[in-house]
């Protein structure tokens, strides 16, 4: 539904040179769109988008998957993950748009309570801007960087 792939990794302008390479490896990229419902028998044979729009799979090829199972009409949605940080209304812990702001030892604004994970905002080494902690290639440094932390 987004104008872009990957917003909470990438930034639009740098999606800018990777989209057009997209359809280059046969992927139909739509954006903009909402899927509202998928139509078939065995298998999907069509999609049905916003706006009246739709997909149909003419010749639906068979994959082999993990397992040595055949699959028909394979769809993959990828809508992303928002922490919920409702608890946190009100409690004097600082967030940001949709995580907890912490710093280098992984520590949040109160004293003896560290965060890691998908909840976090930190600042990047990089860009020494705030940002965004949801990436699966982040969960192993925190959760290091965490244990050595309350580790002394």
């Amino acid at each position: 539904m987004a104008d872009s792939i990957v917003p909470n990794m990438l930034d639009k302008d740098m999606m800018n040179d990777i989209i057009p390479l997209i359809p280059q490896n046969d992927i139909d990229l739509i954006l903009n769109t909402r899927v509202n419902k998928l139509e078939g028998k065995d298998y999907v044979e069509k999609i049905i988008l916003s706006e009246g729009k739709s997909i149909s799979f003419k010749d639906v090829i068979e994959v082999k998957i993990l397992g040595g199972r055949v699959i028909k009409g394979l769809v993959v949605f990828s809508v992303g993950v928002k922490p919920d940080i409702t608890l946190l209304k009100d409690s004097g812990i600082e967030i940001g748009r949709g995580g907890i702001i912490i710093n280098s030892r992984m520590e949040a604004n109160f004293k003896d309570v560290y965060v890691c994970g998908d909840c976090i905002y930190f600042k990047s080494g990089i860009t020494d801007k705030v940002t965004q902690g949801r990436l699966t290639a982040n969960a192993a440094p925190m959760a290091k960087t965490l244990g050595r932390c309350l580790a002394g």
